[in-house]
């Protein structure tokens, strides 16, 4: 489904990011790695029609997370983060970077703010990238936390 969405539309670096993620949960990493710096060449496309763009900087600091490239992901994110601090979607975002980039404290740091800002627990707690947090009570507390504040 990925691919043929991607072959629809090969220009659109999120759809992109959802077959290279396909790759990767499916274990094909050679295949993902390539379809990540496919998305990453097209966030820089992007970039380059609007320099300030903070959505697509925090999707390339998600793609070079998912690959594993922690300086890149985390510079990215910080750029991203200065140009549109109180962007919830950048927040979680950011909680994704640190999640995979194994910084559990300042994934957790994001999540709460994103969190305190409106972000779904719902979607947390469905989110595959917050598997290394899901086994921390910090985690599960903070579920509890925004989940109850919600009813």
């Amino acid at each position: 489904m990925f691919e043929k969405a991607a072959a629809m539309k090969p220009t659109e670096e999120w759809i992109t990011d959802n077959l290279a993620d396909g790759y990767r949960w499916n274990g094909q990493k050679e295949k993902s790695l390539a379809t990540y710096d496919k998305a990453i060449a097209l966030g820089y496309k992007e970039l380059q029609v609007n320099p300030r763009n903070a959505n697509v900087m925090g999707d390339l600091a998600s793609y070079y997370a998912k690959k594993g490239d922690e300086p890149q992901a985390v510079e990215w994110m910080r750029r991203a983060r200065s140009i549109d601090p109180n962007s919830v979607q950048l927040m979680s975002q950011a909680a994704i970077v640190h999640a995979l980039a194994n910084r559990p404290e300042e994934a957790l740091k994001d999540l709460r703010e994103a969190f305190q800002k409106g972000y779904s627990v719902e979607e947390a707690r469905r989110e595959p990238e917050f598997k290394s947090l899901q086994n921390q009570p910090e985690f599960a507390g903070l579920l509890a936390e925004f989940g109850a504040a919600k009813k």
